[in-house]
């Protein structure tokens, strides 16, 4: 277990803690007065879970070695997904929008600028790239983040615009609801594209690295 690793994974999940907090406030589902002291708990509680996550990942990829990339790429998408949703609200509660192909327009803003993060943190981090960037693996990478993009706008369409929020749920907190769910769909296919298609292994230093 390199400390470098609790180190990229202790910033993001703080980062993703103090983008959280102001999402469920908005939402109306925090359940705590948002104070500096409730922050700070919140903060250290997810740094500490998201390390105690990826200090079994470890342990589990002792056997299964895609476990460690996997482990790495939940923490980023805990983060992107924060960021995305947290451009995503803050568009909604500015504009007082919350359905309609508005939440397209704005979905695909936070989406973007969320992929622009990703690809770094992504390629540096979680998947280690060995290989040096260039035109061809970011055409890869923009064409998932595009089917991506394609998936997550459609669904977010769908279920805020189509599906009524069910009684009881106001409209801020049906759309991060919703986003919730497109998030799930999305990181399942971004880290199936990644692994396999963008930031795959050569396999003259796979075989280096078992030597």
């Amino acid at each position: 277990m390199r400390r470098s690793d609790h180190t990229v994974i202790s910033v993001l999940a703080a980062a993703s803690a103090l983008l959280v907090l102001p999402i469920l406030r908005h939402a109306g589902v925090l359940p705590f007065p948002l104070t500096f002291f409730t922050a700070t708990l919140a903060v250290g509680a997810l740094v500490a879970l998201e390390n105690a996550g990826l200090f079994v990942a470890e342990i589990i990829a002792r056997r299964l070695a895609f476990i460690r990339k996997l482990a790495r790429f939940g923490a980023t998408g805990i983060f992107n997904t924060s960021l995305d949703a947290g451009i995503l609200n803050a568009l909604a509660y500015f504009f007082a929008i919350y359905s309609g192909p508005v939440i397209v327009a704005f979905n695909l803003v936070s989406f973007s600028i969320t992929a622009v993060t990703s690809y770094f943190i992504n390629r540096s981090w979680s998947f280690e790239s060995a290989v040096k960037p260039g035109t061809k693996e970011f055409s890869l990478f923009i064409g998932v983040v595009l089917s991506s993009l394609l998936i997550n706008s459609v669904l977010m369409y769908l279920l805020t615009t189509l599906i009524a929020p069910p009684a009881g749920i106001s409209p801020a907190l049906w759309i991060n609801i919703a986003k919730l769910l497109t998030a799930v769909v999305s990181l399942l296919w971004n880290f199936s594209g990644l692994h396999f298609i963008v930031f795959r292994t050569p396999s003259g230093a796979h075989n280096a690295q078992k030597i």
